[in-house]
């Protein structure tokens, strides 16, 4: 009766320790650590129009990933889809096509560098690889960033960004909000590509000029954006903008990518710099919402080593108790 009783309690341990150990890995997983800051400015803004019900794009977008990992750093794409049956276009994306193209008229899929057409259809990786080059090349000077994350609070990310360039009048600063990887169901991948990277989910546009900023164009909450530029004017570019609080769904892989360019109503679409910064967001579920810090290892530490030390202790008492029941018994 003992023996079985010690066999069901070893069990039990067993069966413990496999239930609980996959939920400790994904509560206490944390991606790599993000920078807080960036700066810089002289990669390659790289757009392609795309859509889930496009097979051309099926062959091309797979290997997007790979292409501007040859390129990291150097270069930022966003995909922009139709907002039509596709349920990855919304009004952001048709706003930055129309930069570009009437969307009735422009195949797909098409790519742009630096705001410049150059290829349409089914292409090579090569040609990617050889737009970006020639971007680099024809780019006279870089305007820099010093692009600061000042944390997400309530679905509402707090940017903070001085700008250095030779040109501001006329100009315009884009912010893009992207999701770094987007899922979609089997019935909604009309092309069967059930993951898609690098969705423009929202837009911002500033006006600048020599000694002011305010804000243009806004997708999602137009009305709810918040621009403070009081440390805009002739001498010192910085402007801080806190998106919409509390009504934007952010994306659990959001990325920003900030881009000094033309503004929309010039002959002469130019781009003078570009940067892209990754954010840490991880709302949205029962082990999520932390974004690094202390509380973050205090987390993983108070979890995975107390589940260890109570796994442990109970495997010391069992093999104490066997010992016990296996030793010789004395007689009254």
């Amino acid at each position: 009766m003992r023996s079985r009783f010690l066999i069901v309690g070893i069990m039990a341990v067993f069966l413990l320790t496999t239930t609980l150990l996959p939920f400790v890995s994904a509560c206490t997983e944390r991606p790599p650590s993000l920078p807080r800051e960036i700066e810089g400015g002289h990669a390659v803004l790289v757009e392609e129009y795309t859509a889930t019900w496009c097979e051309f794009c099926a062959e091309v977008d797979p290997w997007m990933e790979d292409v501007m990992g040859d390129h990291y750093g150097r270069a930022y794409r966003i995909a922009i889809h139709p907002d039509d049956s596709d349920p990855l276009g919304n009004p952001a994306a048709t706003h930055r096509l129309l930069r570009h193209s009437d969307p009735s008229n422009q195949s797909l899929p098409t790519f742009w560098y630096d705001g410049v057409e150059g290829s349409t259809g089914v292409i090579a990786q090569w040609r990617v690889s050889q737009g970006i080059i020639a971007a680099e090349d024809n780019r006279a000077s870089s305007t820099q960033f010093l692009v600061e994350n000042l944390g997400i609070q309530s679905s509402g990310i707090n940017l903070k960004f001085e700008i250095e360039g030779e040109q501001y009048a006329g100009t315009q600063i884009t912010i893009i909000i992207k999701d770094s990887l987007a899922r979609l169901s089997g019935s909604e991948a009309a092309n069967g590509i059930t993951e898609h990277r690098d969705v423009v989910v929202g837009l911002v546009e500033i006006d600048l000029t020599d000694d002011s900023a305010h804000i243009a164009w806004a997708w999602p909450h137009g009305d709810s954006w918040v621009l403070d530029n009081s440390s805009y004017d002739a001498n010192q570019k910085e402007l801080f903008l806190q998106l919409p609080s509390g009504n934007l769904d952010l994306p659990t892989g959001l990325e920003v990518v900030l881009i000094h360019e033309s503004d929309a109503g010039g002959e002469d679409l130019a781009t003078y710099g570009v940067v892209g910064l990754e954010i840490q967001n991880r709302g949205g579920g029962s082990c999520q919402g932390v974004i690094g810090g202390i509380f973050s290892i205090g987390y993983d530490f108070l979890t995975t080593y107390s589940l260890l030390i109570v796994l442990f202790a109970s495997l010391i008492l069992l093999v104490m108790g066997r010992r016990r029941l296996n030793s010789p018994t004395k007689g009254p």
